[in-house]
Parts: C-alpha cells; structure tokens; sequence
C-alpha cells in the first residue's frame, strides 16, 4: 500500500481524490482478505500498484472520472460475482486494459528484454504481462480482452475511412461490427466472460448519463448491438460461467432494460449471430 500511496502523491491529482480512492482500494483490500491467503491477497495488490502506475496518467473516462476507478471498478464486481474465488482472474480483471492503453509503457516495466523483432506492441506488452504476473494464464485472459487492431483488418478488407460523412458514417459501422465479431469469439472463454461481463457493463449501460451527445451517440451505435451477444452468453448452459445464480439474475435483467430503452436491438441482431 506504501508504493501505491506514493504514486498517488506523485501525480497530478488533488489529495482530496487520493484519499477518496484509497477507501476504495481498502475496501478492495477487505473483500480481497475474505476470499484469499494473505500471499494471493499480496500478489493481486501487486497487480493494482501496476494497473495504477500504468493507467494514473491516462485521459479521464467519457463520464469524466479518473480512469483507474475504472479497472478497479470492474476487479471488485468480478471478485464479488465468481461463485468459486480466482486470484487469476482478479489480476487480469486488474489488468485487462493494460495492453490496449498502455502497450509501450507496459513493456517497458519488463526486467527481461526478448528481442522484438517480428513481434507487435501488443504481443510485446502481452510478453511483459506473464513476466510481471508470473501466469500464463492471466497472459491469456489478458489477449482475449484486448481488441485487435480494427483499423489494420479494416485496411486489408479496403475499407477505407474516406472524407465525407457517408463514408466515414460506413467506416465506423464496419469497425463496430468487427468489435461484435471479435466480443462475441472472445467471450466464449469462460474466464474472459465474466471479465467482459462487468467491463462492457461499466462501459456501456451507464450512457444516458454522458453530456456529450455525440460522444453517447456514438458509443450507443458501437455497444448496444452488443448486448444480446452478452444476454446469450449469460443464459449459455454448455459453457456456464463462473458466476453466482443471484449475481447471473441482476445481470440478465440490467442488461434486459437496456433492450426495453432500446426496442429492435435484440432482434436486429440475432439475425446476425
């Protein structure tokens, strides 16, 4: 907590907010501390101080709040949710924008240094992952929740973004299609579900609440045909999450409003799937 603390000093954040998420991390702590060893409990906190001094300066959330709260946000609900505890899974929940955000910074905290060639930023940053949590397993989770390069896969399909607003309107649509695509392959890992779950729930059932409509309209086009892909996913019984019956029913029913606000969605959709 003593490294943790010190980054907070350090940054350009006021004392008031360091405080304010140091209850939030203590209150992590005590769920950790009921679930876990106090070895485990260790390791998981060593994944935070690293979560933080990666993401401390990265720009705010749509929603305006500082974007650390978020991957603690979504490792306290996956914590809480899983029927049997996995320290595994807390550590990428930590972690699981780290190689998306921050794939430069994140290799460079790596001690050993493979050479690069050949290798992309994210297959580097995804290198430094196992290194610095010593698991392949979370390296794996980790890769399954990083998107892919959409505007690399949309080049080789000849999609090109274009200067009108037609073809940057299809630009878009395209890559939010392959974001459903790559949502709906990635999910079907059990362990990068119930990450996902929470993460797109934190990124997409809370719109309504941004000023900036074009920011809400554009983030609404890109998540909500998404949503009957994790209505699905949660009501699969030949890959069950782990997850508690209780935690599985609030979801489906969060998630169900949202296609009530939003009528067709579902529909639309599935057509697709």
């Amino acid at each position: 907590m003593e490294g943790l603390e010190e980054q907070l000093r350090n940054a350009d954040i006021s004392s008031e907010y360091a405080g304010y998420f140091l209850k939030q991390v203590q209150t992590f702590r005590a769920q950790l501390n009921l679930a876990f060893a106090f070895p485990v409990v260790k390791r998981i906190l060593n994944a935070l101080e690293l979560m933080v001094e990666l993401h401390l300066d990265q720009a705010p959330r749509p929603d305006g709040t500082p974007y650390i709260e978020h991957p603690l946000d979504v490792a306290s609900q996956v914590l809480e949710a899983m029927a049997q505890k996995d320290p595994d899974v807390v550590v990428a929940a930590l972690l699981h924008d780290a190689v998306e955000d921050q794939p430069a910074l994140l290799a460079q905290k790596a001690k050993r240094r493979p050479s690069g060639a050949g290798k992309t930023a994210s297959e580097l940053a995804l290198d430094a992952i196992e290194e610095l949590t010593q698991s392949a397993r979370v390296r794996e989770m980790i890769s399954g929740l990083t998107n892919p390069d959409f505007a690399a896969l949309l080049k080789q399909k000849g999609i090109q973004k274009g200067t009108d607003d037609a073809e940057q309107a299809a630009y878009l649509a395209a890559k939010n299609t392959l974001y459903a695509e790559h949502v709906r392959e990635a999910i079907r890992d059990p362990d990068v579900a119930i990450i996902k779950l929470f993460d797109f729930a934190a990124n997409s059932l809370k719109l309504d609440t941004l000023s900036d409509a074009t920011i809400r309209t554009r983030l609404r086009n890109k998540y909500m045909p998404v949503v009957s892909i994790m209505l699905n996913r949660l009501r699969d019984t030949t890959r069950p999450l782990n997850i508690t019956s209780q935690k599985k029913e609030e979801m489906l029913s969060r998630f169900s409003d949202v296609l009530l606000t939003y009528p067709g969605i579902e529909g639309e959709h599935i057509q697709n799937e």
